[in-house]
């Protein structure tokens, strides 16, 4: 079940789930923190600097009842981006993973797209993955 992008995971009040092409990037940027580097404070402490940061939450169950581990909220342009992180609790490691799923991305107004998305999910790849901000991302072949 890990790394499965599940697209019936509606948030009230939010539109998507969407899969930004670096949701890989991010899942094992956030599985590679340590236990006590995923809870809020830690995440927040990584994250806090970034533009547009807002707040980290646990939100209501999605529509296909999964509960979300946290989400992080951006302001941008005219509406918000929140980055959906799982539990890591996939025991199975059945695609070389312990993520319950995919990150992703949810939506709320105007101007705001699946470009922004992937550029906040790079922020967040940069901020939080081991080691911090000093390696490259790769985003291609």
């Amino acid at each position: 079940m890990s790394l499965r992008q599940h697209g019936g995971a509606a948030l009230a009040g939010w539109d998507g789930p969407y899969h930004p092409a670096l949701a890989p990037n991010l899942a094992a940027a956030f599985e590679g923190r340590q236990d006590g580097e995923r809870n809020r404070a830690s995440l927040e402490d990584a994250v806090r600097e970034l533009p547009g940061f807002q707040r980290i939450f646990r939100p209501p169950a999605a529509a296909d009842g999964y509960q979300w581990f946290w989400c992080i909220e951006f302001a941008v342009h005219a509406g918000k981006v929140v980055v959906a992180l799982p539990w890591v609790t996939d025991n199975s490691r059945a695609d070389n993973s312990s993520l319950d799923r995919s990150p992703a991305a949810y939506t709320q107004g105007i101007h705001v797209n699946i470009e922004t998305a992937n550029a906040i999910f790079l922020r967040v790849i940069r901020a939080i993955r081991p080691g911090g901000r000093r390696r490259p991302i790769l985003t291609g072949p």
